[in-house]
């Protein structure tokens, strides 16, 4: 009978391990290329005191947090996914107001004689 503390204890692969693969690798080189456009736009907007120059300053700061996050990138992407859907398939409210239009408007008109008499034939 071998004793446990002598016998190897295997875990999970290297493989298998979370944050390895090729989805890891994909998401380390987005990462990359996000933070290297951020610190780009962030030196060069910090060269001048013009309003443009501030907003590129303000874009590159942005973008780097966004690359130095964790999960900064899948946060991303799920706001572009539920944008994209409502661009795609539109305000369902918007539609069917638009679709009932002429049924929820009053009449444009109103009705010029009455049942009483007028105040100009009573004299």
């Amino acid at each position: 009978m071998a004793h446990s503390n002598l016998t190897p204890v295997r875990g999970p692969s290297v493989w298998e391990r979370p944050g390895l693969g090729p989805d890891a690798a994909r998401d380390s080189l987005q990462r990359a290329f996000i933070g290297g456009a951020g610190a780009l736009l962030l030196v060069l907007g910090l060269q001048g005191r013009t309003t443009g120059r501030r907003v590129s300053a303000a874009a590159g700061a942005s973008l780097l947090a966004l690359a130095g996050s964790r999960g900064g990138l899948a946060r991303a992407r799920a706001w572009a996914d539920r944008q994209r859907w409502r661009w795609a398939h539109g305000d369902v409210v918007t539609d069917q107001s638009a679709q009932s239009f002429p049924a929820s408007d009053s009449p444009t008109w109103t009705a010029t004689t009455g049942s009483g008499t007028s105040s100009r034939f009573s004299h």
